[in-house]
């Protein structure tokens, strides 16, 4: 896998897939995933929060390690359901027809998977989704992993009826067995190509109806999808961007402005000039993250304050508890049983 740093994030939904995959194959999951998991039901924390792009490819990279199989994307993307692509498929599949879907799916792809913009393009009788490199090249695994999630959740949305690709282009050079690729598409793959793209004709996808239809449940989608988009427009700001990475390192124990930066998809000297320039204090905002993360699981009764302590990356519990209070005025005690006491009056 590449060293490059890249930009992006992706929906934490996803990773119910990569659990999927490593159970049937009894892989080890990776660490990165638990970051974001119940320990116990390996259900995300928070289905809102984003994944940056940058741990989405140690994931896949990790997995590949324990099984290193050609087309393991292909084969990760088999376990997909329309519950991982969240609105985005309910969306998209409560349209009356797959003709009508697709530009949706184009639309809203970024709410699952924000990397490389996806384009609609259409020439005669055929429909092109396609994407360039303008945010980097993360090699064919992980392209081919979204491809093929993409193409399985349409599989899944049009069941029992099928839908055929006529073509399949990817960037990169060629792999030593292209066959796998092609069987599992069922459509020639040409690789080297300028974008990557997937090939529909239009008149057999304008055939095809959705059994899923509803028009009402479509306008009310619609409405919640574009204030995701608007909220994603700010996860790409550098703030949210910056604190989403915070976030991810002070759970992997390794909290410093390398990691940050790296998982931001930039390098140290861009991260420091950028805090500068944002007027962003490092170590406040490290602290607001810990302040969050801490809350969090204070909410959580399982959770005892030493494991919170070492959570939120303090080696002592009495320094947690201090800087705890200073930020909130109470101690977690303190804050655990309001919360808990604010559940019951709820309930």
């Amino acid at each position: 896998m590449s060293h490059a740093h890249y930009v992006g994030s992706v929906s934490t939904s996803l990773l119910m897939m990569i659990v999927d995959f490593c159970i049937i194959n009894r892989l080890n999951i990776p660490r990165e995933c638990l970051t974001y998991l119940n320990r116990k039901t390996f259900q995300p924390n928070d289905l809102t929060e984003r994944i940056p792009f940058q741990v989405w490819s140690d994931i896949l990279s990790h997995i590949y390690t324990q099984h290193p199989i050609q087309g393991l994307g292909l084969e990760i993307a088999k376990n997909i359901q329309l519950a991982h692509a969240g609105i985005l498929s309910y969306l998209a599949f409560s349209e009356s027809k797959l003709s009508k879907a697709i530009p949706d799916f184009v639309a809203y792809n970024r709410l699952v998977y924000d990397f490389n913009i996806m384009h609609l393009k259409s020439n005669n009788d055929l429909i092109e989704l396609s994407w360039g490199d303008s945010r980097g090249r993360p090699g064919l695994l992980v392209d081919e992993t979204a491809i093929a999630l993409f193409y399985n959740i349409i599989k899944q949305a049009v069941h029992p009826l099928k839908v055929s690709l006529k073509c399949l282009r990817f960037i990169y050079s060629a792999p030593e067995n292209t066959r796998i690729y092609e069987d599992y598409f069922k459509c020639p793959v040409i690789f080297n190509a300028r974008e990557t793209s997937i090939v529909f004709s239009f008149s057999e996808v304008e055939k095809i109806s959705l059994n899923r239809s509803d028009p009402i449940l479509y306008r009310i989608l619609k409405k919640q999808a574009d204030r995701l988009i608007n909220q994603l427009e700010t996860y790409d700001g550098f703030e949210q961007r910056l604190y989403a990475s915070i976030n991810y390192c002070i759970r992997q124990k390794v909290i410093n402005t390398n990691a940050v930066a790296k998982y931001m998809g930039i390098s140290n000297q861009k991260l420091r000039k950028s805090l500068v320039d944002s007027g962003i204090n490092f170590n406040k905002a490290l602290n607001k993250v810990r302040e969050d993360l801490a809350k969090m699981y204070l909410k959580d009764e399982e959770i005892n304050i030493s494991e919170i302590s070492d959570l939120v990356g303090y080696a002592e519990q009495s320094v947690f508890q201090r800087a705890f209070k200073s930020w909130t005025g109470e101690t977690p005690l303190q804050f655990r049983k309001k919360s808990n006491q604010m559940k019951k009056t709820i309930a």
